[in-house]
């Protein structure tokens, strides 16, 4: 008569144990590394950039990724980003990393896992200076641990020119001259949506 009791509560215990009442199933927090930098255009030179600073926004560092909602050099940081699975191998890329109040960087794209990433459309925006654009970007996987798959992607951004769409200055013509830059940025995204 006891055996069927104790067995019950045995199978209740290891049931107790190894449900959800022991472990979380909350998502780990999507979190990012980024340092960009903007800098004169090779093919409009420094008067057409208008910007002296090279370094724009900086989120977590290469060693430690920073991650949402968390604390950095007196900023909160912001990450949203989803890395998914297209039907033909591809990923879709949507990202954007932001020291809240700062700046931010967002990268926007299709991304395969091996050769130069094309047509990459990039915002780089900080509210001391302006947000800049470009849809011609390009990302490389420069060291053996960069790339892309579900959920996460790193690489290296080149822009050759991004451009202020929220600013103009007059032109040595006399009319509107927007602004001009060129720009980089090291990122990575993880723990994204998929």
């Amino acid at each position: 008569m006891r055996r069927p009791l104790l067995g019950s509560l045995f199978a209740s215990f290891v049931f107790t144990a190894f449900s959800g009442g022991c472990s979380s199933n909350t998502p780990a927090a999507a979190n990012a590394y980024v340092q960009s930098q903007l800098t004169a255009s090779d093919d409009l030179g420094s008067e057409a950039c208008g910007i002296t600073a090279n370094t724009w926004v900086e989120v977590g560092t290469s060693d430690t990724s920073a991650d949402d909602g968390s604390t950095a050099t007196g900023y909160t940081v912001s990450v949203s980003c989803s890395v998914t699975a297209n039907s033909d191998g591809s990923f879709q890329v949507n990202a954007l990393a932001s020291d809240v109040g700062f700046g931010s960087v967002g990268i926007v794209g299709k991304f395969t896992t091996s050769g130069t990433q094309m047509g990459i459309h990039a915002t780089f925006q900080r509210g001391d200076t302006g947000t800049f654009s470009a849809g011609n970007c390009t990302v490389d996987y420069t060291e053996s641990d960069m790339g892309v798959a579900a959920g996460r992607v790193w690489g290296v951004m080149t822009c050759p020119d991004v451009v202020d769409n929220t600013t103009s200055e007059i032109g040595p013509d006399g009319g509107d001259v927007n602004r001009t830059c060129a720009a980089t940025a090291t990122f990575k995204f993880q723990n994204c949506g998929q």
